[in-house]
């Protein structure tokens, strides 16, 4: 009896911790990479900028990032649009209709483009130029989502 009491007081330890787990990576489902160190994101250390929010690993990405936010800015918006805060609504080379016959994947989220040319663009970057290509201050194709 005593250890059958002892295993009931271990597993209710177990589940309250993966409580307390689950409760600090925030809502169900919550999936973002941090902007500055490539790592997953918390759900709870975060910052408003602009009507947005960034997640991020830790503090002193936040701090990192608060510092130097131009330098974030592609994966920033990268992370936006991981967590449906903006949508991809035209070719972010060029601005025109997106095609879905185009669609890629790239860091676990899909993008379309108006044409082959544009996907074969992007398949000939580097993750770094692709980066910036698709989610940089020269993107074309992202608005906020409502």
């Amino acid at each position: 009896m005593k250890s059958l009491t002892t295993l009931i007081a271990v597993a209710t330890l177990v589940a309250g911790l993966a409580v307390v787990h689950a409760a600090d990576q925030g809502k169900k489902g919550f999936k973002a990479t941090c902007p500055v160190s490539g790592r997953a994101a918390k759900a709870n250390c975060k910052l408003e900028i602009k009507g947005k929010t960034i997640y991020f690993c830790c503090g002193n990405c936040r701090k990192a990032f608060k510092s130097n936010p131009d330098k974030f800015q592609a994966a920033a918006r990268l992370q936006q649009y991981q967590t449906g805060q903006i949508k991809l609504v035209a070719c972010p080379l060029s601005g025109r209709k997106l095609n879905p016959a185009t669609k890629v994947s790239f860091k676990g989220v899909h993008i379309c483009f108006c044409c082959n040319g544009c996907k074969g663009r992007f398949q000939r970057a580097d993750d770094k130029q692709k980066l910036e290509m698709v989610f940089g201050s020269k993107s074309k194709g992202f608005a906020d989502k409502k």
